[in-house]
């Protein structure tokens, strides 16, 4: 019997809106910057897999490591006249609602797991800000604990930050349940763990053969449980 869901964030609760390419080329027109928003979308790629999260389990250090990807990512294109009001401007924006969008069956999930008294939670590599961003989203009333890499001090796939969620909520391993986009960080992170996982893949392409279920809709998540 799966007493908690665990949910990841980014790309499966919420994704960038309009791109962050087109989020970075609209802000840096007030810095003199004529950056072109695809090209920004590769830069950005290439710098976050090039870092990776592990430096996003320290909230000292956050902020230095986003304005280093950030700086990566524009500097092929073009060097603002204020790159730290540039920066500052984009790393404010990024906390609040006007960033991201909802996927349409996020609430609809959220509210039928809520219904059958499941216990809901956040696991995610993420900097301190996802508190505010999940209360800006209205998206935080459901969730009873969020645990933030950046804030736990582990990123996963370390079982770490899942067992301190289930501490959080009092759940075994066992009776619970842990969904996001990613193979490695998500299933295999969760099955270390003792949890169940499963993959949000929306694509249908298939993708990358998954050590876990794989779900095309979180509304899937009801059946799986009643399964």
């Amino acid at each position: 019997m799966l007493r908690a869901v665990f949910f990841d964030v980014g790309n499966t609760l919420i994704y960038t809106y309009p791109s962050v390419g087109e989020i970075y080329s609209s802000v840096g027109r007030r810095y003199g910057m004529d950056l072109d928003p695809g090209e920004v979308n590769a830069s950005f790629r290439a710098a976050f897999m090039r870092y990776g999260a592990v430096p996003l389990v320290d909230r000292s250090t956050e902020a230095d490591w986003w304005k280093r990807i950030v700086r990566e990512t524009v500097s092929a294109q073009c060097e603002p006249r204020d790159f730290d009001g540039f920066f500052r401007e984009l790393y404010d924006f990024f906390t609040g609602k006007e960033a991201w969008r909802l996927f349409p069956d996020v609430l609809p999930a959220l509210e039928a797991l809520k219904a059958r008294g499941v216990t809901l939670g956040i696991i995610s590599n993420w900097d301190s800000r996802l508190i505010p961003t999940l209360e800006n989203l209205g998206l935080a009333p459901y969730f009873s604990v969020t645990a933030v890499s950046a804030l736990v001090g582990h990123a996963k796939p370390d079982p770490e930050i899942f067992a301190h969620a289930l501490d959080r909520v009092g759940v075994r391993p066992e009776e619970s349940l842990h969904v996001g986009d990613h193979p490695e960080l998500d299933c295999l992170g969760a099955k270390r763990c003792g949890m169940e996982a499963l993959l949000i893949d929306r694509s249908q392409d298939g993708g990358p053969m998954a050590v876990c279920g794989r779900i095309r809709s979180l509304t899937e998540i009801v059946e799986h449980l009643e399964g």
